[in-house]
């Protein structure tokens, strides 16, 4: 890494990198803690010198004296020892013994430099550069503090925007991954988006599922390079909307790591035939097939290659015009299983991860069966693993296709008995007609989060305890905040949330906040110490991502 210093005379740096921890931001930490670099720098013999060097990174640079009286340049290059990748990098200047020193703006009220977003691996190098103006001499003292934090990615879907990569401590270091290439949009609404994806057990690669197409985007984080995977429908990938018609609504990934699921949709692009959407008008409504199928595929991480896939149904005729679509793909914590739904069709099938066969749900009727999910609706949306034997599937807030409404009750599934039952939501929802699950995300302690968009008259976060059988729900909900985008850091310390239209409702911009898991209440960044960082979006996310550190 290298970074380029306006100073004088002597630097002193100190590193302290924070995994995923620190205050704001973090979510578990796996680095050593604070670390101090101290720096000699005389500008007039445009050396810098290490005369206490950090334990991971190694510091290298010059100084250069400017045209103006009292300002210089330093450039330091810093290669990480650390043996997992940095995200966000930032050096933070903590105190100069002569003249100002200026970066990339304030963190914390000291002025940084920002190493990202490309994060930085074990024997790699980066670059950068502080200024230092108002100089009274040629040689001086700094201390640099070295952070990293974890990257949060928060697709903005609905308006064909690409993922943007944020730093998860507030600094507004947001960056567009290059991903639109890969994505054709219509005339009105892009919906050339991502829906749903997750990171490598490493931080190297991220990926992606396309609302419009039917490849998987993979990510190197590394040099935040996309490439658009095969065409999991058998077809062909084009950037222009000549190629196959299909989507994947989401991927993830086996808790070893070694395998991704991807449930794809052949016939339709997200959302189907909706008003407004990908085939709803626009360019590309012809490209509407009459029937869908619905897969999930099962594909080898290292070599990327399909190794096996569940078609869960083919055939799938529309219902009310619109078109039944895959949506829903979960594991268990074990990974020895998957449930995914049909949206529009009123059905959950869970299948096992390793050999990819579908469970029969009705053993008596001919062929294999899914759940039928009708006795509480036909727009299954989300499910959950409790363990590998009970699962829940929550719903769309209309349950039904042709209307009515809905109380948020889940369906419960025993599947090794193959028992339906329900799941009441919290009374704090009681009398609300439009019950909407954006997200359900598993806590390590196995509580269960569920976040609800819309309606500020009701908490956005719910969580149920299954020891205790009991709901804890927090959170109050402004006008059009909106958490379908919403995850949890690694180690259930905090959430991160894509807010639509931010804390302060209708008025407000897309913004990332980030709640205290424990408390389940607004955590400030610690760049700023605001309540939430704008995105950069401007639609409707309908998933967020965040790095294992």
């Amino acid at each position: 890494m290298k970074l380029s210093l306006r100073v004088l005379p002597v630097l002193v740096l100190a590193l302290s990198l924070a995994a995923c921890g620190g205050s704001g931001g973090g979510g578990g930490s796996s680095a050593p803690g604070p670390q101090i670099t101290v720096l000699a720098v005389d500008i007039t013999a445009g050396t810098v010198t290490v005369t206490s060097p950090a334990s991971n990174l190694v510091v290298t640079g010059t100084a250069t004296q400017l045209h103006a009286a009292g300002d210089a340049t330093v450039d330091l290059s810093v290669l990480s020892n650390f043996p997992r990748l940095l995200f966000n990098l930032k050096a933070v200047v903590t105190s100069i013994d002569d003249g100002t020193a200026a970066g990339d703006g304030l963190f914390d009220g000291n002025p940084y430099k920002y190493f990202g977003p490309n994060a930085l691996a074990p024997g790699a190098m980066e670059s950068g550069s502080f200024n230092i103006t108002g100089l009274t001499g040629t040689t001086f003292t700094m201390t640099i503090e070295w952070l990293d934090h974890p990257m949060v990615f928060v697709p903005d879907d609905n308006n064909g925007g690409p993922p943007t990569a944020m730093d998860s401590s507030g600094t507004g270091q947001n960056t567009p991954l290059v991903t639109l290439p890969f994505a054709f949009q219509t005339i009105s609404r892009g919906n050339a988006g991502n829906q749903g994806g997750c990171v490598s057990p490493d931080g190297r690669f991220l990926y992606l599922s396309p609302r419009n197409q039917s490849g998987i985007i993979t990510v190197d984080l590394t040099t935040m390079t996309p490439v658009m995977g095969t065409d999991l429908s058998g077809g062909t990938i084009a950037f222009d909307g000549t190629g196959s018609v299909g989507f994947l609504d989401d991927v993830q990934m086996s808790p070893d790591g070694a395998f991704l699921y991807a449930l794809l949709t052949v016939g339709c692009h997200a959302y189907s035939s909706e008003g407004g959407d990908i085939n709803g008008s626009g360019a590309f409504a012809s490209r509407q097939a009459a029937t869908t199928d619905v897969h999930v595929v099962k594909i080898d991480r290292a070599t990327m290659a399909e190794v096996n896939r569940a078609t869960l149904a083919t055939g799938l005729a529309q219902i009310g015009g619109d078109s039944q679509v895959g949506k829903g793909l979960s594991l268990s914590r074990t990974g020895s299983r998957l449930a995914a739904c049909i949206r529009n069709g009123g059905l959950c099938f869970v299948v096992d991860a390793n050999t990819m066969a579908i469970l029969d749900a009705d053993p008596i009727t001919g062929g294999v069966q899914g759940f039928d999910t009708t006795s509480i609706g036909d727009q299954p949306r989300r499910t959950f693993f409790r363990d590998d034997n009970n699962l829940l599937v929550a719903f769309s807030g209309s349950a039904n296709t042709m209307g009515g409404t809905h109380d948020g009750t889940m369906l419960t599934i025993d599947v090794s008995t193959l028992t339906l039952g329900t799941l009441a939501p919290s009374a704090d929802y009681a009398g609300r007609t439009y019950h909407y699950i954006g997200a359900m995300r598993r806590h390590p302690d196995g509580r269960m989060f569920l976040f609800h968009p819309f309606d500020g008259s009701y908490p956005c976060v719910a969580v149920y305890d299954f020891l205790t059988a009991s709901w804890t729900t927090a959170f109050p909900n402004p006008d059009s905040f909106d958490t379908d985008g919403a995850c949890l850091s690694p180690d259930g310390t905090r959430i991160y949330i894509y807010a639509q239209n931010g804390l302060s409702g209708g008025g407000g911009v897309d913004s990332l906040v980030i709640l205290d898991a424990a408390t389940l209440m607004v955590e400030p960044f610690e760049a700023t110490g605001a309540d939430e960082t704008p995105t950069g979006g401007n639609g409707y996310g309908h998933t967020c991502i965040v790095t294992p550190f």
